[in-house]
C-alpha cells in the first residue's frame, strides 16, 4: 500500500475521521464505506486507484475513528451535510459535467446500489 494519513474535519461539532491516500494524481476521489463499516475498508481499492486518483475515504458519523452523534442523528440528510462540509473543506468544486472530473463512489448495500456523484478539484 501506498503513503497515506489520517486526518479530521470538523462537521456539525463532531470531528470526523478521513484518510488520504497520497499520491501525485490532481483529481480527488471520495469513498463513502456502507452503514456498518469504516474508512479502512478501502484500503484495497484504494491501493488500485492511486495511479489515477487523490483517494480520500471516509469514516462517517458514528464509525470508525469519527466523533458519535451526541443527538443520535444519523439521517440521511446528516450524512450528505457531513459529505459538503468535507467537500468544503478540501476546497473541491462540485460539478454538471463529464469533462475533468472525479468521483464520490459509496459502498452499495441490500438497500442501496453502488451510486457516483462527480465533481471537480
Amino acid at each position: 500500500m501506498g503513503e497515506f494519513s489520517n486526518n479530521f474535519f470538523q462537521s456539525n461539532d463532531l470531528n470526523l475521521h478521513y484518510i488520504n491516500y497520497k499520491t501525485n494524481a490532481h483529481k480527488p476521489l471520495i469513498m463513502l464505506h456502507g452503514m456498518r463499516s469504516y474508512a479502512q475498508a478501502w484500503n484495497d481499492v484504494a491501493d488500485q486507484l492511486l495511479n489515477f486518483f487523490d483517494v480520500y475515504a471516509l469514516d462517517q458519523r458514528g464509525r470508525g475513528e469519527s466523533d458519535w452523534a451526541p443527538d443520535y442523528n444519523y439521517d440521511t440528510e446528516s450524512y450528505v451535510d457531513d459529505l459538503t462540509n468535507f467537500i468544503k473543506t478540501k476546497g473541491f468544486n462540485m460539478v454538471d459535467k463529464f469533462d475533468e472530473m472525479a468521483a464520490i463512489i459509496t459502498k452499495g448495500n441490500k438497500y442501496n446500489s453502488n451510486r457516483v456523484k462527480m465533481f471537480n478539484q
